[in-house]
């Protein structure tokens, strides 16, 4: 899938227009790569990492994009290829209703804490007691390096 959903697409097309067009969608920017953790069993390697990048994105300001990301990789006549790649968004945490609005394709509505926690059925908090409704994303979403 492209970055921002719409049709599957199995493979990077290689060609020079395809890569030009990425090269102008993607400018002016850094990028470093924290390995959160890294797994590797025979000819299967997994690396969990935060990615993060401060850069122009289609025509927009510069700004930071950070990314939690699965990077599968399988030897293939002894070079490691990469196999498959899962980014998502590395956001602050947004309510029940708004993660359902943005499935729907809806823009997500303000945050109301009060009936989020109404609905819950508790006070503030209450998810902590397994009632809660709140959907986040951690900053480190899988603790400390080397941690799981």
């Amino acid at each position: 899938m492209q970055p921002f959903g719409g049709a599957v697409v199995h493979r990077l097309d290689p060609s020079p227009e395809h890569l030009a067009r990425l090269g102008g969608f993607f400018r002016n920017g850094d990028f470093t790569q924290e390995i959160v953790q890294a797994i590797a069993s025979g000819d299967v390697a997994v690396l969990v990492t935060i990615e993060r990048q401060s850069v122009e994105v289609g025509g927009l300001p510069r700004q930071e994009w950070p990314l939690r990301v699965t990077l599968v990789f399988r030897r293939e006549d002894g070079e490691w290829r990469l196999a498959h790649r899962h980014a998502d968004p590395l956001v602050r945490g947004i309510s029940l209703d708004q993660a359902a609005a943005l499935a729907r394709g809806e823009d997500a509505p303000e945050h109301d804490a009060r009936a989020e926690d109404e609905r819950a059925g508790g006070e503030r908090g209450g998810g902590a007691r397994g009632g809660g409704t709140r959907v986040s994303v951690s900053r480190h979403p899988l603790g400390e390096p080397g941690g799981g």
